[in-house]
Formats: C-alpha cells, structure tokens, sequence
C-alpha cells in the first residue's frame, strides 16, 4: 500500500448501462483490484431496509458528517480489514446507489470530500469519479418503465403528468429534478475530488461508438492497454421496444374475494376472504415531439455547460432541441 494508490468510484447514473459495466468491463481491467458493490453490515435502520446492504448507498442517505467520527468503521466494512492491511493497489467501487443522491449534489458532494479525506487514511493519494449520464427526455422514460409494475396509475397520461411534475419549480425540478441538472452533479463532484478526478461520459456513446467508450473508460481506470477495438455487447434495456417507445412493467392486480357463508368461515376461526392476484397488460409510453422538446429545453442550459466543461459533443445525440 502506497499513498500513491487511487481509488475510483463508479457511482452510476441509474439506467446507464450500470449492470454491464459492473459484469462486463470492471471485472477485466487489470490495473486495479474491482471490488463490486460492496456490501456489509456497518449500518441499521429503515435507510437499509430499503437499500439492502449496498454500505455506500447507505452511506450517502445519511448526513456527510458521518465521515469523521464513523469513516473508519464504514471503510472496515468496505475493505475488510484495518488500513495498515489493505493490500496495495488501486481499487475500483461500483454502486449507482450513490449516484441516485445527485438529486442532491451539494450533499453528494460533500460526501465525496468525506469519502475522500478517510481515503488518505487507507494509504489512496486521490479518488477519481466515473459517472454516467443519458439524454434527459430519454432517462425518464427509461426510469418510469423501470418502476411501472409499482404503479398502478402507469399509462402515458400519468407519465405525462410525471413529467410536468419533475420540469415544475414549485414540483420535483429542485428535488428529484436535479438529478437530471447534470452540470450541477459534475461541479459537486469536480468540488469534491477535482477537476482532473472526474469523467463523465454519455450513455449514448456506449451506444453509438462502442470503441471510443471503451477506451476513454479503460484509459481513465489506468488500463495501459486500450488500443484495441471492442464490440459493444451491452444491451440496450429492453424496456425500449422502439424509437420513442417504453413498455411498461405489467402491474399486478389484487381482487378480494369473500367467501360464503361467512358465518361458518368465522365459526371455523378461518379467514372469511381470499386476496387473488394477476398481471395486468403492461401498455406503454411514447416520448411524443412537444414532451420531448419540453423536457430537453428545461435542461438545455445544464446541457450545454456540461458540454463546454468537458469538451462534449452532445448534439449528435440530440441533447439540444431543434429550434
């Protein structure tokens, strides 16, 4: 172990091709030990319940002050071991839970510059930020097709309605909005490591130059060889059945039924009603021109700063609407 050791962090976006990069890329990159998403018991309560034992994600739900006096212990849980016996190298963690609280980049953030001071204590010199991001109109179709099958109410009219919500200033535009004000996320993050610590990368290009992906990812994880040329054998989600096209989750339906004569059923001590479940038909949601234009021009000022931080060309992808 060497102070000269990075770590690097995976944290996500959501639905940009996490799962690949976590089975696919993560696990042949040589130059560092990938420890997947790490997992472990260091925290309780109803924050774990639903989040499971993913010991980052747990970590960001929490106030950032946790890392001064409770650091230690969160990278016992990490690691496994005391800081005087980690083993040497760079180490690479994944886990898009993190990224899921850039919805508050100030707190993520801060999280990151905490994540970062306990670091120097386990012998890394830096910590380097991989973060992917997809088109806004794109992501939340994706998201909302993701998350049907809990939604009873699932259907392009709702969606719609979903989405106004998150573009309204006095809705989700400052709450769960800001996970898509993607030139915000980067300047917490770029706070929190520095500048040259963080890549971010569109969705789009795994998609369309799968090559060029790979290499600009291997190259920031410290893979001296990436001069090769990679297929893309990443699957798009296959909630996306066409252009413009999510299928829904299908949802299940609960029928009650009561059975007859209940007076019997209460003088047998049994249950008087039977719950019935099934599956609805799942439908769909389109990403209609107007919606589209909509959400992308609410963001267009994020996207077009992104942009011009990080020498992107996004129009290619459609990040700015035609005017």
């Amino acid at each position: 172990m060497t102070s000269l050791d990075t770590l690097y962090l995976h944290i996500g976006l959501p639905k940009t091709a996490t799962t690949y990069l976590q089975k696919e890329i993560f696990p042949s990159v040589d130059a560092l030990h990938y420890l997947g998403i790490p997992q472990g018991e260091v925290f309780s309560g109803p924050e774990k319940l639903e989040s499971g034992p993913r010991t980052l994600t747990n970590s960001v739900k929490r106030s950032a002050l946790l890392w001064g006096p409770y650091g230690e212990a969160v990278f016992r849980d990490l690691f496994g071991c005391k800081p005087a016996d980690r083993p040497p190298g760079d180490v690479l963690l994944s886990d898009e839970g993190i990224g899921r609280a850039g919805s508050r980049p100030t707190l993520l953030g801060a999280h990151l510059a905490g994540i970062a001071v306990q670091a120097r204590g386990w012998g890394f010199g830096r910590v380097r930020v991989l973060c992917m991001f997809r088109r806004q109109d794109h992501w939340l179709a994706s998201h909302y097709a993701q998350i049907s099958d809990r939604n009873p109410q699932a259907s392009q009219s709702h969606f719609e309605e979903s989405v106004g919500s998150t573009l309204n200033p006095a809705g989700g535009r400052f709450g769960f909005g800001m996970l898509l004000d993607y030139a915000v996320l980067a300047h917490s993050i770029r706070e929190a490591v520095g500048a040259p610590d963080l890549l971010m990368l569109p969705y789009e290009l795994l998609v369309h130059d799968p090559t060029q992906f790979h290499r600009e990812v291997l190259s920031f994880l410290g893979e001296e060889s990436v001069a090769g040329t990679y297929g893309n054998t990443h699957k798009q989600n296959v909630r996306s059945t066409r252009e413009g096209v999510w299928a829904l989750r299908p949802a299940w339906q609960r029928k009650t039924i009561r059975l007859r004569p209940g007076s019997l059923f209460a003088a047998l001590r049994l249950p008087g009603e039977v719950q019935l479940s099934r599956r609805a038909r799942g439908g769909s949601v389109r990403i209609t021109p107007s919606l589209s234009v909509s959400i992308l021009r609410e963001y267009e000022p994020s996207n077009r700063s992104l942009a011009e931080a990080f020498g992107l060309d996004l129009v290619p992808y459609g990040y700015f609407p035609e005017d």
